[in-house]
């Protein structure tokens, strides 16, 4: 992970506790303590030392949008908090204050052994979350760009798991928000991986592609 981003001390954590959605499994959130306690930070009532698991337990939490998004807004205004921006892209918000919410994760470091599947702050699932199509070619190409990259782990297990948890990932958000071409990508990484969890993955994305296609009228 980056190391301008504030998730060092719950990466084990994470990477342990969660590896689907919601992102916040494996935590003992409480709703309403939680968006109390963003608030608080809001106010400048306390650190961010007491909202180091908000961006866990309020992923993707959409009925409450209103409420963290006018928050993260303050907190933003005082400096970078790079939480609140994994917030309003599990939201799906455009944009916090004067911070555009989708380039920001396109900035964000999607590669796979450099970025971590599973984790709220994942770029390939904000990107999903989010649901803007822009992403499509930025998860394609990175995906492209790494199929060659991925031999020299080929022998080392626990780095081609990574590398199959990244497709997974990617598989799913491409089935998200892909098209015709993607469908097609997808259908071709089935025929060209061994890995039985991938191929699943990328079959799941392309037939819901298809499905999607079908019912859009022409």
């Amino acid at each position: 992970m980056r190391s301008s981003m504030r998730f060092v001390g719950l990466a084990v954590l994470v990477l342990v506790a969660i590896r689907s959605t919601p992102a916040h499994a494996g935590l003992d959130c409480n709703e309403k303590i939680d968006l109390a306690a963003l608030h608080d930070f809001a106010s400048g009532k306390a650190g961010d030392d007491a909202v180091r698991y908000e961006q866990y337990c309020l992923y993707g939490q959409r009925e409450h949008t209103k409420q963290i998004v006018a928050d993260c807004e303050k907190i933003l205004a005082r400096g970078p908090w790079d939480n609140c921006l994994v917030l309003a892209a599990s939201l799906g918000v455009a944009t916090v204050g004067k911070r555009d919410v989708f380039e920001w994760i396109a900035k964000q470091d999607r590669r796979p052994w450099f970025s971590s599947p599973g984790t709220p702050e994942f770029p390939i699932q904000l990107f999903a979350s989010f649901g803007d199509p822009r992403a499509v070619p930025l998860i394609v190409a990175t995906w492209k760009e790494w199929i060659p990259k991925s031999e020299v782990y080929e022998h080392k297990h626990a780095n081609m798991a990574e590398w199959a948890s990244w497709r997974m990932s990617a598989a799913s958000a491409l089935g998200a928000l892909g098209g015709a071409d993607e469908q097609a990508f997808l259908e071709e990484q089935t025929r060209a991986t061994v890995d039985t969890h991938v191929r699943d993955a990328c079959n799941d994305a392309a037939a819901k592609i298809a499905k999607r296609l079908a019912a859009t009228p022409h």
